[in-house]
Order: C-alpha cells, then sequence, then structure tokens
C-alpha cells in the first residue's frame, strides 16, 4: 500500500488531503462494495484508488466537527475489467470526555457507478449509493 498525504493546521482547525493505492486479493474487500463482485478463481486481485480530504474544526475547546469527503476507484486488475467508482461525503461530531477520552457521531452519504462483466446478455450494470451512520468512542493514549 502507497499512502501519501498533508496536513495544514491554521489556529484550532486542521485541513488534510490523502491519497492511497493498494492491490488487494478480491476476496478481502468483497463486503466493502457489494457481493456483486463474487471472487472468481482466476481473478484474485483488485486494485483500490482512494483520495480524501476534509477538515476538522474546534467549536469550543471539548467540540469539533470534521467535514469530509472521499472519492473510491476499484478496478480488477485482471481478466473483465470490472470497476466501481464512489464518491461521497459528510460530517463528523466529537466530544472530549476527558483529554483522553471522546465520544463520536456521523453521517456519510456515498453513491457511484461500476462496470460488471456479465455472461448474460442483458449486462446490468449497477448504481451505487448508501448512507452511513457511525457512532463510537475513542481512546487516545
Amino acid at each position: 500500500m502507497i499512502k501519501l498525504g498533508g496536513q495544514y493546521q491554521s489556529g484550532d482547525n486542521i485541513y488534510w488531503l490523502s491519497a492511497i493505492y493498494q492491490t488487494k486479493g478480491k476476496n478481502q474487500i468483497m463486503d466493502m462494495v457489494t457481493d456483486k463482485m463474487e471472487a472468481e478463481e482466476n481473478n484474485s486481485n483488485i486494485i483500490i484508488r482512494e483520495l480524501h480530504l476534509g477538515g476538522k474544526f474546534m467549536l469550543n475547546e471539548s467540540a469539533s466537527v470534521s467535514v469530509i469527503g472521499e472519492v473510491r476507484s476499484y478496478v480488477e486488475n485482471e481478466l473483465h475489467h470490472d470497476w466501481v467508482d464512489l464518491a461521497g461525503g459528510g460530517f463528523i461530531g466529537e466530544y472530549m470526555i476527558s483529554e483522553t477520552l471522546s465520544v463520536f457521531t456521523g453521517i456519510k452519504m456515498y453513491f457511484g457507478d461500476g462496470y460488471f462483466y456479465h455472461p448474460d446478455p442483458a449486462k446490468i450494470n449497477p448504481t451505487f449509493s448508501g448512507l452511513d451512520f457511525q457512532l463510537g468512542s475513542q481512546w487516545n493514549f
């Protein structure tokens, strides 16, 4: 995996941009896209390209909001060259309970399209859309 990125801090606000390039076995990421990407014996690798950008804005000493955006591309690197492109964005709110413990919640929406090789003559290609909801806590030590 290759990951490049940068961060810029202006006062209490942080801005970031990162790019990721990696190759994985298709069976490792089947659930990341949909079940439509079925594992094939002769087709074990997928190239993943991602671009992430965002900013974290402090509202007060203990509350912050992060605004995020991302573009992801999954490309099969053998045989039929199936692909999926996804774009999305959202926000995450975080509240610091103490110096080391925080809770967060947020939503991210995404959409995209793709092409899959189909042996049937209909060749129906999927479109993707969704909403992710996040809720959790983080302990920094």
